[in-house]
């Protein structure tokens, strides 16, 4: 399974167009936004995805998709 942090394009849709606009609504720091827009982050804290749930105003199947692999015959 793959999952995909869709952060980059829901800050696009909710009208955040800086880091800092999304740091001051989440309260997360720029640096942890950041790499996670980055691709850096390769695990998030349950903290740090409500924070961005509540200030993208989104469910977390919005923020973090995960797709299940094909399974090749």
């Amino acid at each position: 399974m793959t999952a995909e942090i869709k952060l980059r394009e829901l800050m696009f849709y909710k009208g955040f167009d800086t880091i800092e606009k999304l740091h001051r609504k989440s309260g997360l720091s720029r640096k942890a936004i950041s790499s996670i827009l980055s691709g850096n982050k390769t695990g998030l804290r349950l903290e740090t995805i409500i924070k961005l749930c509540s200030a993208l105003d989104c469910k977390v199947e919005e923020l973090i998709v995960i797709e299940k692999e094909k399974i090749k015959a």
